[in-house]
């Protein structure tokens, strides 16, 4: 399966990254983006079942917004991979 989210751009706040070194300050933090997931699920026994996903897999560069006090834009994480097993009882 396939899973794609897109974010539109986001506003400047006044007082946008104020606090952050100049030397740090990047306002393409603001960008939108689009992240593709792709997925597979299979039955391995009539219990088990076994899933494979990667995330971001164009590997992009994702910035949040600063929450909570913090002074900088929150990366996400790049790509990433992982297995799941489920057991049905």
């Amino acid at each position: 399966g396939t899973q794609i989210f897109y974010v539109s751009s986001r506003r400047k706040p006044s007082g946008y990254q104020q606090s952050v070194p100049t030397s740090v300050v990047d306002e393409s933090n603001l960008e939108g983006y689009v992240l593709a997931d792709v997925f597979t699920h299979f039955d391995l026994t009539k219990h088990f079942a076994m899933r494979f996903k990667m995330a971001n897999v164009f590997d992009e560069k994702v910035y949040s917004p600063p929450f909570g006090g913090a002074q900088y834009d929150l990366e996400w994480p790049g790509r990433e991979y992982s297995v799941d097993i489920f057991y049905r009882f």
